[in-house]
């Protein structure tokens, strides 16, 4: 494999377009992507984990990318609610998260919620802009911390 990260986001004013274009295509189960922020723009990380990946693999990836992809931009005027196909309830926001099964937070929000950012999978840390510190001796340190506490209760 050629290309083991491909990172890409739809050319929009802002992040909705393509964290609709995420939850979409997580929530049809045919490929799993996640979300990162890279000087302050939301973009999506495909990554090819298998081994023995094949031109065909790739090429269906990317069927399913555009597939979804023309939905997203051919349907500008559908409320969000319809367009990622899962209900505004509270059932339907529990649905979206475990389709996505990540959740991009900033920094300060890790540090002010961190016991509260469990949904599954370790929160994926994205800095708001680029910063000179290193954010993750903290974030591994605070997850050390916590294991230990739920160990010892």
């Amino acid at each position: 494999v050629r290309m083991g990260l491909v990172c890409f986001r739809l050319r929009s004013e802002g992040d909705k377009l393509t964290a609709d274009l995420l939850a979409n295509i997580n929530h049809s189960g045919k490929i799993h992507m996640i979300p990162a922020r890279i000087k302050g723009k939301y973009i999506i990380r495909f990554s090819v984990n298998a081994q023995h990946a094949t031109e065909k693999d790739i090429d269906y990836a990317w069927s399913v990318i555009t597939e979804y992809a023309t939905e997203v931009l051919t349907s500008p005027d559908i409320s969000p609610r319809i367009l990622c196909r899962i209900p505004s309830t509270p059932e339907g926001r529990k649905l979206r998260r475990q389709f996505s099964f990540t959740r991009s937070v900033s920094h300060d929000m890790f540090k002010r919620s961190a016991s509260s950012l469990y949904d599954g999978a370790t929160p994926i840390i994205i800095p708001d802009e680029d910063e000179d510190t290193n954010i993750f001796d903290e974030v591994f340190e605070n997850a050390i911390n916590a294991k230990e506490e739920e160990n010892n209760n």
